[in-house]
């Protein structure tokens, strides 16, 4: 019995290609043959440590912005923004939209640091497990609590 090849299959000569077939070794983009790697799809992904240094950095670019409306506000230093920060749940920080991040982010502090029921035992230092206030800054839950209403009411607008 002969053995036939398969109607569709050609010899594997160049004449026998049809238009449009790849020729051994050719890659067109989004090919997932072996040895290729496919066109990566552009996906946001942002890891709880990138979401809170990016939060930092608005933070510091507002209070940066808050100054020169406010210079009379007692301003927080760059780690104690970090330190604030790293006390918002990550809740607050999730989905694409950073101006609703930073905002649920502001109003969770301002419940927070409100005097009229803050609880030292709520705010730690990130890098030491020690309260954050008191501290060696001499910023204060008030000084903070005014800073954070400060922010909330002058809606500074910011890239990130």
């Amino acid at each position: 019995m002969a053995r036939h090849a398969h109607p569709l299959a050609g010899s594997g000569s160049p004449g026998d290609r049809k238009p449009g077939d790849k020729k051994p070794g050719d890659r067109r983009p989004g090919d997932n043959t072996p040895g290729t790697t496919p066109a990566a799809p552009q996906i946001t992904t942002y890891s709880a440590h990138h979401r809170y240094r990016q939060l930092t950095r608005i933070f510091r670019h507002l209070r940066d912005q808050l100054h020169l409306q406010q210079p009379q506000l007692a301003m927080p230093t760059s780690r104690m923004i970090d330190q604030l920060v790293s006390n918002c749940p990550l809740g607050a920080l999730q989905g694409d939209d950073w101006s609703q991040a930073v905002a649920d982010a502001l109003q969770f502090l301002q419940q927070q640091l409100n005097p009229l029921h803050f609880d030292p035992a709520l705010f730690y230092c990130a890098d030491c497990d020690a309260p954050l206030f008191p501290n060696e800054e001499l910023f204060d839950p008030y000084d903070a609590w005014l800073f954070v209403n400060a922010l909330l009411e002058a809606q500074i607008p910011f890239e990130h």
